[in-house]
């Protein structure tokens, strides 16, 4: 075992880049809005350590997770402001921040994933105004247009409590796209459920908080 990097924070969410062995990302854990910043880039070679999405004010991402390229970083978040209290976002960056491109729209998801930023996959934990509580235990899929984001669109339902972290659902994208993998408790009991993916089009939409067929 060697010691890589060390500081006085609590260092967590380490994920290694799936093509370029030098490089992991981390984040300093906490609320996201107090943590003096979340989401981190660390080349093993060399030492150096950077921020990723940094110069951001009232505007905090996190849940940062790498792209089938390993070269991008996803995330999601959410603005604060006097304009924008609620304000939701999702996007991706080079892992030199080179290249940005972030997405807004009024819905909370807990977790996203997706293997690049054609079509995301996220869960709907948290109630608002703009899909209800009837909507909350949905999985959803975003596309990716030439007028943005394209959703949600409902994928099924996970049912899952989240009363713990073991049963936060995670939705993930298998290497393919052609399924999603996601934990649930359902049952009582957390267990991993596979679901494939349809045809972006055939699923059923949210228009104003109301299900579109």
């Amino acid at each position: 075992m060697k010691v890589i990097h060390e500081e006085k924070r609590w260092i967590g969410h380490i994920n290694t880049s799936p093509t370029q062995p030098n490089l992991i990302s981390f984040c300093h854990e906490g609320p996201w809005e107090k943590v003096d910043h979340r989401i981190w880039v660390m080349n093993i070679e060399t030492g150096d350590v950077w921020k990723i999405r940094e110069g951001k004010p009232n505007q905090y991402a996190g849940h940062e997770y790498w792209y089938a390229d390993g070269i991008h970083i996803g995330y999601h978040g959410f603005t604060e402001s006097l304009e924008r209290k609620d304000g939701k976002f999702l996007g991706y960056t080079k892992y030199d921040n080179s290249i940005t491109e972030e997405f807004e729209f009024p819905y909370q998801n807990m977790h996203i994933h997706s293997n690049d930023a054609t079509l995301i996959v996220g869960d709907g934990q948290q109630s608002s105004a703009y899909h209800g509580e009837r909507y909350q235990d949905c999985i959803f899929l975003w596309k990716k247009t030439d007028d943005g984001m394209e959703g949600p669109r409902i994928l099924c339902k996970h049912r899952g409590s989240f009363q713990v972290q073991h049963v936060h659902v995670h939705p993930r994208f298998t290497s393919d796209g052609t399924k999603v993998l996601f934990t649930s408790d359902r049952t009582g009991y957390g267990n991993v459920y596979l679901v494939e993916v349809p045809e972006f089009e055939s699923l059923p939409k949210l228009v104003d908080g109301k299900l579109v067929k």
